[in-house]
């Protein structure tokens, strides 16, 4: 039993460092909050969110994007997290109809940005919550 008991221990260990502590304590992983410095965390968003509101920088609109922006947030949680108000775009069929689908009729269209570089970002929420939103998609450079 003993053995078992400390392989279980060296296998979160394992997975903490291969995984990060952020994502074992988001998985629900009992203790994993007291290793994450979310002081840190909390100071990193907010550098990224002054930079983009105050000159739109187009690196901290893809952190804000790619760390930050999740599936199920409501409007207001993004406009806080952007640090500006996205635009309600009201003819968006177009948007909706070049995404095969994955959209109904009702949903509504926001667009946040534009950045320095001129790039911007269309999200789409259905009943105040994003929809079909896949933050790994702004993890690489050229994909705004």
């Amino acid at each position: 039993m003993r053995g078992s008991h400390l392989f279980t221990c060296l296998l979160w260990v394992c997975a903490s460092i291969a995984c990060g502590c952020e994502v074992l304590d988001e998985a629900g992983v009992p203790g994993m909050d007291r290793f994450i410095d979310r002081a840190a965390a909390q100071k990193e968003t907010a550098k990224h969110r002054e930079l983009f509101a105050t000159e739109g920088n187009p690196e901290s609109f893809r952190w804000l994007l790619a760390n930050r922006i999740e599936q199920g947030m409501s409007v207001s949680d993004i406009n806080t997290l952007f640090g500006i108000s996205g635009e309600r775009v009201v003819n968006d069929g177009w948007l909706k109809n070049k995404q095969g689908g994955r959209y109904r009729q009702g949903d509504v269209s926001f667009k946040w940005g534009s950045t320095s570089d001129g790039k911007s970002v269309y999200l789409i929420f259905r009943d105040d919550h994003l929809v079909n939103f896949n933050p790994d998609e702004y993890l690489e450079d050229g994909v705004l």
